[in-house]
């Protein structure tokens, strides 16, 4: 088999549930989620005043929005959090393609916010 068939296995299968586990606990989730919701209420309030930095105020928000997705995918994902288990292996399929593969075995999470755009935004 050629690397792309292997990926493109690993993309199609179901991840294991046990997998869910390995997750960070909700708590670390929660705080990651509230760090960044308050994050984009800042830029929010920044697009308003800030017309100059515009577009890069909208790509922080893009960016910010899509590392969002990723812990609220993973919050879905745990095995503490109440929905359905066919709802629990999306969550949990959402989240290992968002991150990677390697990622996803190391089970590192990515920063809750761009981090980089800090310095860059001031």
């Amino acid at each position: 088999m050629t690397s792309a068939t292997l990926f493109l296995a690993w993309v199609l299968a179901d991840p294991p549930p046990g997998d869910a586990y390995r997750i960070p606990p909700i708590p670390v989730l929660r705080d990651a989620c509230d760090f960044n919701r308050r994050y984009r209420d800042h830029l929010e309030h920044r697009l308003e005043w800030e017309a100059r930095h515009r577009g890069e105020l909208y790509a922080a928000m893009r960016e910010a929005e899509s590392l969002y997705k990723v812990y609220d995918d993973a919050w879905g994902a745990r095995p503490d959090f109440p929905c359905s288990d066919a709802a629990k292996v999306q969550y949990l399929r959402d989240f290992r393609l968002a991150v990677g593969r390697d990622a996803y075995y190391r089970m590192e999470m990515p920063p809750p916010v761009p981090y980089h755009r800090f310095n860059e935004l001031r």
